[in-house]
């Protein structure tokens, strides 16, 4: 009986702590992310909800054995960015439109969006914004500015999008955030975030 109850309860508090969330853009929604996943090496995609941290976290209960199959939180050595740098393009970035986050901690966004294998879904639709990530203060968002849902090929994407700000935002200061616009019609935009 108490876990009957208890499952939906968390569950409503999730709903809440969602519907709760603003979007970094002004008159942009907000949507929750969704994550088409492998939570084994082999297996098949598994559909997950939240952000990138909260899918890991859901990822490790799933299988135990996650970061031995799938590495660890290092980010991808320099050559693996750059040969992705080729497929993606940010046309345009805006530097310190946010409150600024610490330099160092944007490297664990980046880490836990490089490691996982699967496809972030938006279907939020057009001027809607989804937390991809939010830890140590940091938050990623993942916004939509084409007219209907949105598939990227991986979470790889996102990362580089972070990649790119921190390149044009940082410029050896401790503290930047940014917004890279990809020419797909999709943003990125790292903020601080209490969180």
């Amino acid at each position: 009986m108490c876990n009957t109850l208890f499952v939906p309860l968390i569950s409503l508090l999730f709903v809440f702590t969602t519907a709760a969330l603003e979007s970094p853009i002004p008159g942009y929604g907000v949507f929750e992310p969704r994550w088409q996943v492998k939570a084994f090496p082999d297996g098949e995609l598994v559909p997950l909800n939240g952000t990138i941290e909260q899918v890991v976290h859901e990822l490790r209960r799933i299988n135990p054995s996650f970061d031995e199959h799938f590495g660890s939180n290092e980010s991808a050595d320099g050559d693996a960015v750059e040969k992705r740098r080729e497929k993606v393009w940010f046309e345009k970035v805006i530097c310190d439109n946010f409150r600024k986050t610490d330099n160092n901690e944007v490297r664990n966004a980046i880490a836990h969006l490089e490691r996982v294998e699967g496809k972030p879904e938006n279907d939020g639709g057009k001027e809607r914004c989804g937390r991809v990530s939010c830890g140590y203060d940091v938050s990623v968002w993942w916004c939509n500015d084409a007219a209907g849902a949105k598939t990227l090929d991986s979470f790889q994407d996102i990362a580089d999008g972070i990649w790119t700000l921190a390149a044009m935002c940082n410029k050896h200061r401790s503290g930047w955030s940014g917004q890279a616009f990809h020419e797909m019609n999709w943003n990125v935009v790292v903020k601080w975030e209490m969180c």
